[in-house]
């Protein structure tokens, strides 16, 4: 089976994967193709496991649900920093201070989270 995360996502948080990872979204992502959307789906909530675990990966994306006291202690460093402004087509930019980033240790996964 491929789609673990997906059907676990369904049966323990079936209004995020409703409201948050709207099928409409992947469907624009991929011209409409709804094979491709679906893999995509599939794809989105096998990372989100990857990224923040069994325990948090079912739980709205919001700081408090999903970060832990590693996680918000990155985030205080100032090594990534989201810009005010988007690029071109509307997407948020992340600056990364590579001298704050290797002037501590850093954790990577902590820092996608």
């Amino acid at each position: 089976d491929t789609k673990p995360a997906l059907s676990e996502a369904l049966i323990r948080c079936p209004d995020i994967v409703n409201n948050e990872t709207t099928r409409l979204l992947f469907l624009w992502c991929t011209d409409f193709d709804a094979v491709a959307a679906a893999q995509r789906m599939v794809r989105y909530w096998q990372l989100r496991v990857e990224i923040f675990g069994n325990d948090r990966a079912f739980l709205p994306l919001d700081s408090e649900a999903i970060l832990d006291e590693d996680d918000r202690n990155q985030l205080f460093t100032g090594a990534i920093r989201i810009l005010p402004h988007t690029d071109a087509f509307g997407r948020t930019i992340f600056y990364v201070d590579q001298q704050k980033l290797h002037a501590r240790s850093f954790d990577a996964r902590s820092a996608v989270r």
